[in-house]
């Protein structure tokens, strides 16, 4: 009995010896996964207060430039809705306490004065030359602080507001301290052009005809260039709004292209490079002929280069279809052109295929002249005629193009009733020349 009870007080021993440690091991991955999963919510925010520190010096630049009230509210409406989550981001983001109240300080100071004055401007009042000094000062405050937000390390920023909810010593470094202090300069993100996204239209540019798969296959050929072509074979057909065939095509001087092919019309919706090209031999001059050629040759029509942008051995070029003079922005179709070769090695033509079918434009638009007559903050070097898409719908404008202190422009006013419906910033770099 004594033997008997021995064993027994030994197997609770050892249950409860086994029992802490599974409960350790628990709690342990538990804690692991806690500080991940707080680790990832930190880089977040982060991440999403440098994008919003960016979209805020858009605005406030594209307010400089702005000369309708419709205009001035909604960009002030936005600006007011960004600062108000900018707060909630660096909230999230511990610092120093006086680095942290200062820049706390400054996106509140900034989202109370645009809602302020967007609800004045709402209601029949204009911004005043002083209040465009106000926000010239903001202006000049926010791109000081964008610039150094863009230089903190995103894991240096998470491990110390980690450590600040373990009373971290005096001595740790705070990350907000060069941000509330700005004093380096770091370029813009910019993106591959105006109107670029691709629209939720219905297609209606595909046309009635189905073709099979072997019609595929010859349409890739053809469109790559028969001289090219070493082989071409079927792929993984695609479905969703715009079935495709899929078509594997080697070439001789690019490597591997994919394609695809829409089974309605037998138009190509995509091409693509398997490999990112090696060094640059061809000029940009080249590389844009060697585009133009291109679509001259696959029956595109007219276009027109708008933007482009240089990256992994590639120029990316935006071209606008035109009709009677009328840029389509609507229509747009991208090209990638090997810095290599100078071949036309990429094509994207979801826009073009979705909404390229002929436009009736409004007779009773205003002239030119009249357009220009309601800019007075630009030092207006061209103005044309266009389409863009805007809120699911296209509008007739027309696009002026000017600077204001050094700045490049494009506004874009409604043609009949001449409200600005769009400010883009030009932003010309080695890369290429976009906008904002």
């Amino acid at each position: 009995m004594e033997k008997r009870n021995k064993n027994l007080v030994i197997g609770l021993l050892a249950a409860v010896l086994t029992a802490a440690l599974v409960w350790g091991v628990v709690a342990s991955v538990q804690r692991r996964a806690y500080r991940l999963h707080l680790r990832s919510m930190l880089e977040r925010s982060f991440y999403e207060l440098v994008g919003g520190m960016g979209d805020m010096e858009i605005k406030l630049d594209k307010l400089a430039v702005s000369d309708g009230a419709r205009e001035d509210v909604l960009l002030l409406s936005e600006l007011y809705r960004q600062a108000d989550g900018a707060a909630r981001d660096l909230a999230a983001l511990p610092g120093g306490h006086e680095s942290m109240e200062e820049v706390l300080a400054f996106v509140n100071r900034l989202s109370e004065y645009s809602g302020a004055l967007m609800r004045r401007v709402a209601q029949g009042g204009g911004i005043t030359p002083e209040e465009e000094a106000q926000l010239g000062v903001l202006l000049e405050r926010c791109r000081s602080l964008n610039r150094t937000v863009r230089t903190l390390d995103v894991g240096e920023v998470a491990n110390v507001s980690l450590l600040s909810a373990q009373s971290p010593p005096d001595d740790s470094p705070d990350p907000y301290a060069a941000f509330a202090n700005p004093t380096s300069p770091v370029p813009q993100l910019i993106y591959d052009g105006a109107f670029s996204q691709a629209s939720k239209t219905p297609p209606r540019a595909l046309g009635v005809e189905r073709i099979d798969e072997q019609a595929a296959l010859a349409i890739a050929r053809s469109y790559v260039g028969d001289g090219r072509v070493t082989s071409v074979e079927a792929e993984q057909s695609l479905e969703g709004e715009i079935p495709c065939w899929g078509v594997r095509v080697d070439t001789a001087d690019a490597g591997v292209l994919h394609l695809q092919v829409t089974k309605t019309g037998g138009h190509v919706l995509l091409m693509m490079p398997e490999f990112s090209p090696g060094g640059a031999n061809h000029t940009l001059e080249a590389c844009r002929q060697s585009a133009e050629d291109f679509l001259r040759t696959r029956q595109y029509g007219p276009v027109e280069p708008a933007y482009y942008q240089i990256g992994f051995g590639m120029v990316t070029f935006n071209y606008v279809p035109v009709q009677d003079g009328v840029r389509l922005y609507p229509d747009l179709v991208k090209v990638q052109v090997s810095l290599e070769s100078g071949l036309v090695i990429g094509t994207e033509s979801n826009n073009y295929l979705r909404n390229h079918v002929p436009r009736a434009f409004p007779a009773d638009a205003m002239t030119e002249q009249q357009a220009l007559a309601l800019i007075h903050s630009l030092d207006v070097s061209s103005v044309r005629p266009v389409l863009i898409p805007r809120n699911g719908q296209e509008i007739y404008c027309y696009e002026v193009r000017g600077e204001h202190e050094g700045q490049g422009y494009l506004v874009y006013l409604d043609a009949v009733t001449g409200q600005t419906q769009d400010i883009l910033q030009i932003v010309a770099g080695e890369d290429g020349e976009q906008v904002l």
